[in-house]
């Protein structure tokens, strides 16, 4: 899609790993980002393995420590930077801690600072492992993106959109629990990120290639884009992308909210906005 601009500046982006999963090797997601104008800030935050399986540690990696998902790095962020925060948080039900202390971080006017959440093959869990009903702040969106093998994010979507929360939600051809990654397994062997652990719900004969990897991670990266340019300034070719997103040969299914997208924009775009190089 061609590149889309905004009037302000756009947000930061703040990319919270998968477990085991290196940010390098989140590298095209990130420079795709990047030449959509975004900031984008990434870390290998470890700690001390929570758990260890028959699978993790896997052999060659790390034996004493995990990359890990942790949503106390906003917090870090955005202290260095505004040294602001505010607030409370509980961390989630599944165990594993991926709050840690995070609590929300607050601009001057009282709101939170964070518009959005792009969560891939991403939700937080009950006990019993099923994602959970959530509410979001207003204002605030998430945007569930999955593999062809992931069923749950489209029911953490549903719960979620329940609530009247802003939810939308996409699912992919081709792809698996590792779309997100520039990582190509070998044909012999299942599609996994070096480090990480087999997905049990993936096709453990499922196979793919680079340029079918990367295709899939910058349709990603422009839908990232198209959600932020919408929730920010209702930018209309944004705006028709997302809603023609079904019709996306790569696409199995997209479910796509814009209208409580556009609710919280802060203008709406003229087309010499749009930057069609």
């Amino acid at each position: 899609m061609p590149l889309i601009t905004l009037a302000h500046p756009k947000p930061l982006v703040l990319l919270l790993n998968g477990a085991s999963v290196e940010s390098f090797w989140y590298s095209r997601v990130i420079e795709r980002l990047a030449k959509q104008r975004f900031v984008v800030a990434s870390s290998d935050y470890y700690r001390a393995f929570p758990y260890k399986t028959r699978v993790l540690p896997r052999p060659g990696c790390r034996q004493d420590a995990i990359v890990d998902v942790s949503a106390r790095l906003i917090n870090t962020l955005y202290d260095f930077i505004e040294n602001v925060t505010n607030g409370g948080c509980e961390a989630d039900a599944s165990g594993n801690g991926s709050c840690e202390g995070y609590t929300p971080v607050l601009n001057k006017d009282g709101r939170d600072v964070v518009i959005g959440v792009v969560a891939f093959e991403g939700y937080i869990t009950d006990t019993k492992g099923k994602p959970k009903e959530i509410a979001l702040p207003d204002g605030t969106f998430v945007l569930y993106l999955a593999g062809q093998y992931n069923k749950r994010a489209r029911d953490a979507y549903r719960r979620t959109h329940k609530s009247d929360s802003c939810a939308s939600y996409v699912s992919f051809h081709n792809m698996t629990h590792y779309g997100m990654n520039d990582f190509v397994s070998p044909p012999e062997s299942h599609q996994v990120t070096p480090c990480a652990a087999p997905i049990p719900t993936d096709d453990p004969k499922f196979t793919t290639d680079a340029a079918t990897q990367n295709a899939g991670v910058d349709l990603i990266a422009d839908i990232i884009n198209a959600a932020v340019s919408v929730r920010e300034q209702g930018i209309k070719r944004a705006v028709d992308f997302l809603d023609s997103l079904a019709d996306q040969p790569r696409v199995l299914e997209a479910i796509i909210n814009t209208d409580c997208l556009r609710d919280h924009a802060h203008s709406t775009a003229t087309s010499e906005e749009i930057d069609q190089e």
